[in-house]
């Protein structure tokens, strides 16, 4: 909101609601007008345009653009370049002398502590990123009749215990993987529906098992004890990226976010990023759309 108020400062700035962009038009390797559903009145609409920044999250960005690129060229198969994820991974653990300590009460949860691990696995970056969360104040039942006792000893026991008991999170990076993307899926609505296709390489399986034996072996050293794994599914980590991305091709964009295959169409968001690392991108999405609108070729 506070963006959206500094961009009405300016006078040549327009915001327009209720309008839910679906594809856009092509005319000569240039978009020419943007298709979209009008919420109020439910029709398609369509509305001429100069340049176009599509900034509308990786996922709805290569959606806007398998579309685009089926009505322009329908011989081009319909599935993006690619589409990334961050797999999100948690080792609980129980800190041995943290039991029968009392609860720190100040706050919700602890998730300040930062832990990164250099990694020489090959082909993948060397540091994975991850955050320590300290349970505090949560709602215990469902954790309380899980444990194979009687409700009254699991509820002692359990008191007993929480102060010394964790999380560690690990955010695993991504990269271009054939057979990871998106691809066009249902054709009897009024648009075109997407599927996402997405599978964990053999690769990436190694590499996390590597990192996780890593990250046990440490927390031992703590003096923590860790009990298994939680693996959260693929689009738990909310990070995706590398739908449209940099590269050569005509389903990629150049090193300034402006499409190969239309000229006044640029990829300001994640969707251009050809690969995706372990820690947060939101100030480098910000980077990029502030890089794309600054060497726009207008």
């Amino acid at each position: 909101m506070s963006t959206l108020k500094e961009c009405e400062a300016y006078s040549g700035f327009r915001y327009v609601q209720g309008r839910l962009v679906l594809s856009l038009l092509s005319s000569n390797g240039r978009i020419t007008r943007i298709r979209y559903l009008d919420t109020a009145t439910d029709e398609i609409r369509e509305e001429p345009c100069g340049a176009v920044f599509l900034a509308a999250g990786a996922l709805q960005t290569g959606a806007i653009f398998l579309r685009t690129l089926k009505a322009a060229h329908s011989e081009v198969t319909v599935q993006t370049e690619g589409l990334m994820d961050t797999s999100v991974v948690r080792v609980p653990f129980i800190q041995l002398r943290g039991v029968g300590e009392p609860p720190a009460a100040e706050s919700f949860q602890f998730n300040r502590l930062i832990l990164g691990m250099i990694t020489e696995t090959a082909h993948w970056p060397r540091y994975l990123h991850g955050e320590v969360l300290h349970l505090t104040s949560l709602l215990y039942h469902p954790l309380i009749e899980r444990m194979p006792f009687d409700s009254r000893l699991s509820k002692k026991l359990f008191f007993a215990v929480r102060s010394a008991m964790g999380a560690a999170t690990f955010f695993f990076p991504d990269r271009i993987t054939s057979g990871n993307h998106q691809a066009l899926a249902d054709h009897s609505g009024r648009w075109e529906k997407i599927e996402l296709r997405y599978r964990e390489t053999e690769d990436k399986e190694r590499y996390i098992r590597q990192s996780l034996s890593r990250a046990r072996s440490a927390l031992r050293r703590l003096g923590c004890v860790p009990r298994g794994v939680v693996r959260s599914p693929p689009g738990a980590g909310i990070h995706y990226a590398g739908t449209v991305p940099m590269g050569h091709g005509p389903k990629r964009c150049d090193p300034t976010g402006r499409s190969n295959l239309f000229s006044n169409l640029y990829i300001a968001d994640g969707a251009a990023f050809p690969s995706l690392p372990s820690k947060s991108i939101t100030m480098s999405l910000a980077a990029h759309a502030t890089r794309v609108a600054r060497i726009a070729r207008l």
